[in-house]
């Protein structure tokens, strides 16, 4: 149980903020604030996922080197870079979209 400002007691799922010392109900607003904010993050984590995924390559094969193969061809590189780029390439082309 939490105890509020007015010693009144509520529930622990009871959402509620702390304001210099003491614990307040959440407004209606604050509450529809806080859930907007955890759809969003919510829905953020695919992409920030990928992010994560497509950034383990960079020590690889990071984006300047990604845009050389690109501009004269993977066969001038070794097989490992080739494997590398090919396998970041196809992560690159999972990227899910953004929500906004």
């Amino acid at each position: 149980m939490k105890v509020l400002h007015d010693n009144t007691e509520v529930s622990d799922d009871t959402p509620t903020k702390l304001v210099n010392g003491k614990r307040y109900l959440l407004t209606d607003d604050e509450r529809a604030e806080r859930e907007t904010f955890a759809v969003g993050i919510a829905a953020d984590a695919p992409f920030k996922a990928w992010k994560a995924e497509i950034a383990a390559y960079d020590q690889w094969v990071d984006r300047q080197l990604e845009e050389t193969v690109d501009a004269i061809g993977k066969e001038n590189f070794s097989e490992f870079i080739q494997e590398k780029y090919d396998e970041k390439k196809a992560v690159r082309l999972a990227q899910p979209q953004v929500q906004t």
